[in-house]
């Protein structure tokens, strides 16, 4: 009963994002969307997307520059060669200059929200929507072809250099090419020749999918369920290799899974890490670690290690054996997986104190940014 409130009340959550929307950090009914490239941090929060400079904490552009209360942000922001690409919750894709923040092109054909960050790969975009469709654009923001599944889409692709992998909501996860011919694209329901018909596979995990899958070296992909159930597939086949556990269900599991050498973590929202064997699926660790509270943001490796975040602000970095080596603790919620640049990280939060911080691995902080009233 628990599980199903507190799924419930996340779902809610992320649902009044798209009529409410928020101007500050403080006013947070959602949580932000982060990404990083070597100068910038680039977060999607509210009615914008900030990109902060890595330096100082300095706001280096913000878009649009006027407010448009319509304009309303949650996922993260894709990067690639400069460019950065994001969805509203107006149904509006945007591609901006990762420098300047001027917008290169939008597309405005999708029929609701984007909850899921886009795949940005050698130029083209992969962007799913809860529409129940997966449009992929090109350079120039012009629609290549789609992808119908049979409900809302909120998770990042993942990609392997040919192919590209997503879970949705209708409980499936799909593999489909990156590139298709024309002869491959097929007619959608009025006719145009702008529909994939058949994945390369498609396999059914049973209850619905919100974290983004993680894909590892051995072609095998992690996905994690709401139900609870964490499932390796085979990147060729989607034939489930392994899942865990084999009996009974963790809570639901929001976050991706963090691959750390040849271990797999993940952790629930009841607050509990666990540690896999990325090859079987056998516990690594006689028990999960209790992080103290949910962990809805998930984590990152970060060499031979593994940091996680937590509804109740807490950062914990943990080594291959399960053990704390250290950890700092926010007043604010931590809803977003933190980003790590070298010997730094950077987080997003939800709370009056700040939207993004920078600190070092001995937990000293350079800089905090809260947006511009």
């Amino acid at each position: 009963m628990k599980k199903k409130i507190l799924a419930l009340t996340l779902v809610l959550l992320i649902l009044a994002m798209a009529v409410s929307g928020c101007t500050t950090a403080g006013l947070a009914s959602s949580w932000p969307g982060l990404n990083v490239s070597q100068e910038l941090a680039y977060v999607a929060f509210g009615n914008y997307i900030y990109a902060v400079k890595n330096s100082d904490g300095s706001l280096a552009w913000r878009f649009p520059q006027e407010l448009v209360k319509e304009t309303v942000f949650f996922a993260a922001p894709a990067y690639e060669n400069n460019t950065i690409v994001a969805g509203d919750y107006s149904n509006v894709l945007y591609s901006l200059n990762a420098t300047t923040g001027q917008q290169n092109w939008v597309f405005k054909d999708a029929k609701d929200r984007y909850i899921a960050s886009p795949l940005l790969n050698h130029g083209i975009t992969y962007a799913p929507n809860v529409d129940g469709h997966l449009y992929t654009l090109d350079s120039n923001g012009n629609l290549l072809w789609q992808f119908k599944t049979l409900r809302p889409n909120w998770s990042k692709p993942v990609t392997d250099g040919s192919n590209f992998y997503f879970g949705s909501m209708d409980h499936f996860v799909y593999a489909l090419k990156l590139i298709y011919s024309q002869d491959e694209i097929g007619a959608d329901e009025v006719g145009k020749r702008i529909s994939i018909q058949k994945p390369l596979w498609s396999t059914d995990l049973t209850t619905a999918i919100f974290a983004d899958p993680v894909l590892s070296n051995a072609k095998i992909l992690y996905a994690g369920t709401l139900g609870g159930i964490l499932y390796a597939l085979d990147t060729q086949t989607g034939k489930i290799i392994w899942t865990y556990p084999s009996t009974g269900k963790l809570g639901g599991i929001w976050s991706s899974p963090v691959l750390v050498g040849d271990t797999v973590m993940v952790g629930d929202e009841f607050g509990k890490i666990y540690a896999l064997s990325a090859a079987t699926g056998a516990e690594v660790w006689k028990t999960p670690v209790d992080a103290g509270s949910p962990v809805i943001g998930g984590g990152t490796e970060m060499t031979d290690k593994a940091a996680f975040v937590t509804k109740a602000g807490k950062f914990i970095i943990l080594d291959s054996s399960g053990s704390e080596l250290w950890s700092k603790t926010f007043t604010e919620p931590l809803y977003t997986a933190p980003k790590i640049m070298s010997d730094y990280i950077v987080l997003a939060a939800v709370g009056k104190d700040f939207l993004l911080t920078k600190f070092d691995q001995n937990g000293r902080e350079f800089w905090s940014f809260n947006p511009p009233k």
